[in-house]
């Protein structure tokens, strides 16, 4: 790609001419598959003790002591007209009955205890006496959308991209890139060594803005909750409005913007993409403080504040550190209509020389087809469709440059935890974890706060069995392929399900498919 230079209009000056540089490796950017095995190990440890938690709504909690103390959401509490009557339901699908105690409206934490049955063994996980701070991982396990018969509780990764204080230096807001949603609620926020570090509260418009109040807090409200009081004023909690208001006064739009230098220099992913979208014919991007302020609007809060401000898991000294995405990730083509071959509609992966799998639902109503292989457009016909799996069959009208693709010989050990890998727009990797086991999707479910409702798919259930993922691909993104660690293809991204999580077709079940696709055109 060509070279940019960066122009900014308030100053009216050159700040830099960007050559991009390598990325560098940040010390304190561990591996990706360090990172998902602690999270798997400590998934064995910590996933009894997270449960759901019913009160005329649904939300999540976490058992944390053999008596059965239970941390949830305060706000799940909030303008009842009787006192609540709240039920817990395990991770076996039992229920129970709880007694709210008390909360704080503030924190967001609230208090309950199991009260029938009685026992002194529950299982419970172990509280971190303070939580770790900007920079370090995380991961939640709870019940997105509220429970599921039949479905556990939900894994997925996350970075703390920044931090709040209380006024003696303790943190007491935790934001992160672990995205959450309605039904989440009250759940566990676990360090990678499976010990509680705050509770999932809040997510905000901008995906990779979530809020959790941390276990600090937790310890200062412990007392007064055990007690029962309930206190706390509305307007600063998580979901209040002082935490979304921010001042952009000179100095902080100036830090903002040697910010956003730093990360022109370090090839961050979105704001490459973001300055080749303003780029003119010459290279050159003129562009003002406000727009970058926009453009790292998660980030611009925080320094608002003066909170400490990283990268999620999508920082370059991650990219740098994956496993390579294999050979066949270059099969993962952009379709377009033929008659506008710079608008691309999906994805594709073209199984050999001559046939293309992609989302049906996707394909323009019509028109005619073309896959870009190269500075080359490959004209396309339809000639098969899986209404079960939502896939269309393309067959290229002149060869393509692909031997017949590699097939997984057995079922692939994917599970809660497991690293996943996948191309982006890009072909540049991007990565998470698998949410859950392969598992059947029968329902649409609550997409959770978004402005840009584009982002999730509109056909997006039922399957008779998909991977959950938490992997930053969207509803333009379906046909994408998904690779493990060892680079199995693993399946394809076939819609984004929720705010939260992706569903993917699982290779089996894609090859079984293609495989009756193909039996009709003998």
């Amino acid at each position: 790609m060509k070279n940019l230079t960066v122009l900014n209009l308030l100053t009216t000056c050159l700040l830099a001419f960007v050559s991009y540089l390598p990325n560098t490796t940040a010390a304190d950017a561990q591996p990706p598959l360090k990172i998902c095995q602690q999270m798997q190990d400590s998934l064995k440890q910590v996933k009894e003790s997270c449960v759901a938690v019913s009160n005329k709504g649904t939300g999540s909690g976490v058992i944390i002591s053999p008596g059965g103390y239970v941390i949830s959401a305060a706000h799940m509490f909030r303008n009842l007209a009787e006192e609540p009557t709240p039920e817990i339901i395990l991770h076996d699908g039992r229920k129970l009955k709880a007694q709210l105690l008390g909360f704080n409206r503030e924190s967001d934490f609230a208090l309950l205890k199991i009260s029938d049955p009685k026992s002194e063994d529950w299982p419970h996980c172990t509280l971190a006496k303070s939580a770790p701070t900007t920079g370090n991982y995380c991961f939640t396990i709870a019940h997105p959308s509220g429970y599921l018969e039949g479905r556990p509780a939900q894994a997925r990764l996350g970075r703390i991209t920044s931090h709040s204080q209380s006024e003696d230096g303790s943190a007491y807001y935790l934001f992160a890139d672990c995205n959450i949603q309605p039904g989440d609620s009250g759940g566990p926020l676990f360090s990678l060594d499976g010990k509680l570090i705050g509770m999932d509260s809040s997510a905000a418009g901008l995906l990779g803005f979530n809020i959790f109040p941390a276990i600090d807090q937790f310890h200062k409200d412990r007392p007064r909750l055990t007690k029962g009081e309930r206190w706390g004023d509305a307007k600063n909690a998580p979901d209040g409005e002082a935490i979304t208001s921010v001042t952009l006064d000179a100095e902080t739009l100036n830090q903002i913007q040697q910010t956003f230098m730093q990360r022109v220099q370090q090839h961050y992913p979105p704001t490459v993409d973001f300055l080749q979208e303003l780029a003119d014919e010459n290279g050159e991007v003129r562009i003002d403080q406000q727009k970058i302020a926009m453009h790292m609007l998660r980030d611009a809060m925080a320094i608002s504040r003066k909170q400490p401000i990283s990268h999620g898991l999508d920082d370059p000294a991650h990219l740098a550190q994956l496993p390579k995405l294999p050979t066949d990730a270059k099969r993962n083509l952009l379709l377009h209509p033929s008659d506008q071959p710079h608008q691309p509609f999906a994805h594709g992966i073209a199984l050999d020389s001559q046939f293309i799998v992609c989302k049906h639902s996707l394909l323009p109503q019509e028109s005619q087809y073309s896959a870009k292989i190269g500075p080359k457009h490959t004209p396309l016909k339809l000639v098969a469709t899986d209404p079960t799996w939502d896939i269309a069959l393309l067959k290229a009208k002149e060869a393509m440059p692909f031997p017949p693709m590699t097939w997984p010989t057995k079922a692939l050990p994917v599970g809660a935890g497991s690293l996943l890998l996948a191309p982006d727009h890009k072909g540049r990797p991007v990565w998470n974890v698998a949410t859950d086991s392969p598992r059947v999707v029968s329902k649409k479910r609550s997409i959770g706060p978004l402005d840009d409702k584009t982002i999730i798919s509109k056909h997006r259930a039922p399957y008779p069995t998909a991977i959950r993922h938490a992997l930053p691909l969207y509803a333009d993104d379906a046909g994408t392929p998904i690779f493990s660690q060892d680079g199995s293809f693993v399946g394809i991204h076939i819609a984004r399900f929720s705010r939260t999580f992706g569903l993917i077709i699982p290779s089996s079940e894609l090859q079984k498919s293609i495989q009756k696709m193909q039996a009709t055109l003998d």
